[in-house]
C-alpha cells in the first residue's frame, strides 16, 4: 500500500522501492508485479513494463491469484507497448 501511495504522489522512486520490497516478500503476487509494471510504463521504460505486464498475467493465471487483474486492459496495453518496442 505504501508503494501505491507514493505512486499516486508521483514519487516513483519510492514507489518502486516499496513495491520491490513487497515483491521480494511475495514474488507470486500478481498485483505487486502489475503495479510495478504500471510505474515502469509511466516512466517510459516500455521494455521493462512489457516484461512485467506479461509476468503479472502469468501469475494471475495461476490458482494463487484467481484472475484478479484487469486482463483485457493489460492485453490492450501490451498491444500498444509491442508496437513501441
Amino acid at each position: 500500500q505504501i508503494g501505491l501511495t507514493f505512486a499516486e504522489l508521483q514519487n516513483f522512486d519510492k514507489a518502486k522501492l516499496f513495491l520491490d520490497k513487497a515483491i521480494a516478500l511475495n514474488p507470486s503476487n500478481a498485483n505487486h508485479i502489475f503495479n510495478r509494471a504500471i510505474i515502469e510504463d509511466k516512466l517510459g521504460k516500455f521494455d521493462k513494463a512489457l516484461r512485467l505486464y506479461e509476468k503479472a498475467l502469468q501469475l494471475d493465471a495461476s490458482s494463487l491469484n484467481n484472475g484478479a487483474l484487469p486482463r483485457d486492459q493489460i492485453y490492450d496495453r501490451l498491444a500498444v507497448l509491442r508496437e513501441k518496442t
